[in-house]
C-alpha cells in the first residue's frame, strides 16, 4: 500500500514508460502491489495483442525492473 513517502504521479512532470512481456507475469495482484511499492502512483495496461505490459510513471527506470520483480516473486524466472 502507498505510504506518505510514496511518490505521486504528476502529469506536468516528465512522463516515462516502461514495458515488459505479459508472459512474465505469474499473478496480476502481486504485480500491482509490487509496482505500487516501486513507483507509487502510476498507470498501467496490458495489451494482449502485442503481449506487453506498459507502465506510465514520473520515475526513470532506476534499476533492472524485470530483475527486481523476479526477486519480489512477481515474475517467472527467465532462463
Amino acid at each position: 500500500m502507498p505510504t506518505k513517502d510514496t511518490p505521486i504521479f504528476d502529469a506536468k512532470k516528465t512522463v516515462y514508460t516502461h514495458e515488459f512481456s505479459c508472459d512474465l507475469v505469474k499473478s496480476w495482484s502481486p504485480l500491482v502491489d509490487a509496482l505500487i511499492d516501486i513507483y507509487g502512483a502510476w498507470g498501467w495496461r496490458c495489451d494482449r495483442r502485442v503481449g506487453k505490459v506498459t507502465i506510465v510513471t514520473n520515475m526513470e527506470k532506476p534499476r533492472d525492473l524485470v530483475a527486481e520483480l523476479q526477486q519480489m516473486g512477481t515474475f517467472m524466472k527467465i532462463e
